[in-house]
């Protein structure tokens, strides 16, 4: 079944990071289809305090090989710092 594999990929990638895993990383198929094939309590870290953050997302005008598109970036709201 895919929830043990994506449920190790989840641990490895936390220990990879520094992070220590208590026990088993919760993943949970939510109640409505429509929001999402999984769910889990794992949050993003803010990079500059090393602490949960919420995440916001700006739109940024990059240029690459003299193309100029927008694109969207994920950012921590505690510090500002990119994701």
């Amino acid at each position: 079944m895919l929830t043990p594999a994506l449920r190790e990929a989840l641990e490895a990638a936390l220990t990879a990071n520094g992070w220590s895993v208590d026990g088993t990383v919760p993943l949970e198929i939510p109640r409505q289809a429509d929001h999402g094939d999984y769910a889990s309590n794992v949050a993003l870290v803010d990079p500059e305090t090393k602490k949960p953050t919420r995440v916001g997302f700006r739109n940024e005008t990059v240029t690459k090989d003299g193309v100029t598109k927008t694109v969207r970036v994920r950012y921590a709201k505690k510090s500002g710092k990119d994701l």
